[in-house]
């Protein structure tokens, strides 16, 4: 059951992440700033693979 909670946890964190950065990068709309948003948001779903999904307990 951890697991799943984990899972859940991290979906609604990256949902919350997401939200905020998207929106701030659409007020601010300019690319350089786009492109940040999009890095990080990339990396927060690689961490997300790599701790909820790949490891095996």
């Amino acid at each position: 059951m951890a697991r799943l909670d984990s899972i859940v946890a991290a979906i609604v964190g990256i949902g919350i992440l997401a939200a905020f950065t998207v929106g701030l990068a659409a007020s601010i709309n300019t690319l350089p700033f786009w492109v940040i948003v999009i890095v990080v948001l990339l990396l927060a779903l690689k961490e997300f693979y790599d701790e909820c999904l790949k490891k095996g307990d």
